[in-house]
């Protein structure tokens, strides 16, 4: 008689599910950053929240802290010539790097 002790060892099929899952996962967090610089206009208006963007047009009167300096500020245009790193926090994009 055999007795197993411990978990019980996955099959290949429940392997390959996690292999794809794994996958999924690393895909959809890579499609959600822009690396190349695009325009705010260009941006989704509603992108998976954790996305971050390079935005080649930020413009100081459309951040809401007025200078696009503050960490977190809200961004909501563009038009100008400051360079912006945003992420979309579920809501809106957010300032977090120049």
């Amino acid at each position: 008689m055999v007795v197993q002790v411990g978990p019980v060892p996955a099959t290949n099929e429940q392997n390959q599910a996690k292999q794809n899952l794994a996958l999924q996962q690393l895909f959809a967090v890579t499609a959600s950053l822009l690396t190349q610089g695009t325009t705010f206009a260009n941006l989704p208006s509603a992108a998976v929240p954790g996305s971050i963007a390079y935005v080649t047009d930020g413009l100081a009167g459309n951040c809401a802290d007025g200078s696009c300096t503050t960490w977190g500020t809200n961004v909501t245009g563009g038009t100008g010539a400051l360079k912006l790193l945003v992420w979309w926090n579920g809501a809106h994009w957010t300032l977090i790097g120049k």
